[in-house]
């Protein structure tokens, strides 16, 4: 995955964020194009993390 398409997976999955208060996503969200490719991995790996756990505990729940 090259650096824009890194970056646009991130933008998306802050935008669906629900643990991140809304000025740390706007603040994310107008620095991501200044990260170096380790940071964009950290923060999608972070991203990504969270939308799977949030996802099983909804799971969780509706059983």
């Amino acid at each position: 995955m090259d650096k824009e398409e890194k970056i646009f997976r991130i933008r998306e999955l802050l935008l669906g964020s629900e643990v991140f208060p809304k000025y740390i996503k706007e603040m994310l969200l107008n620095q991501v194009d200044n990260l170096a490719d380790n940071q964009l991995n950290l923060l999608s790996q972070i991203l990504s993390e969270e939308k799977e756990k949030l996802g099983d505990l909804r799971q969780d729940y509706k059983k």
